[in-house]
């Protein structure tokens, strides 16, 4: 597995991401010669592209685009918003590093066709959030 990570000025210890992929990956039975990109971005920039793709003119704690063409190892990319992120893990008492390792996980699913449109699709996709931190022994 290759995690490529673009802008981590918010030092999130590179290990710590590569081991919260690859335990995502190994859960969902994945190939191990997958690429991801994942980058930090701010929250203006968050809200554009959410605004832009998915019709919501707010900033959000994370986005994942599928990779847009063929490829068998580029699974696409994950951008996570460090300012929500920092927000969220006030509000739900957790250490920034563990909310950025649900974020990715939550991306990762998403990439996987994991949705939440349904209760039912919320509810497959909260459960494998659970398991893969659970596996991390993250709470």
């Amino acid at each position: 597995m290759i995690l490529n990570i673009f802008d981590n000025k918010y030092n999130i210890p590179v290990s710590f991401l590569n081991k919260v992929a690859s335990s995502a990956l190994g859960v969902l039975g994945a190939e191990k010669d997958i690429i991801i990109n994942l980058s930090f971005v701010s929250g203006g920039k968050i809200r554009e592209l959410n605004k832009k793709y998915r019709g919501e003119n707010l900033a959000t704690d994370v986005l994942s685009f599928k990779a847009d063409f063929d490829s068998p190892h580029f699974l696409g990319d994950i951008l996570i918003c460090y300012s929500v992120a920092k927000q969220q893990a006030k509000e739900y008492n957790r250490n920034i590093e563990n909310e950025v390792a649900l974020l990715l996980i939550h991306g990762i699913l998403h990439l996987f066709g994991f949705d939440h449109k349904t209760k039912k699709e919320a509810t497959k996709l909260k459960e494998k959030e659970k398991e893969i931190l659970g596996n991390l022994k993250i709470k």
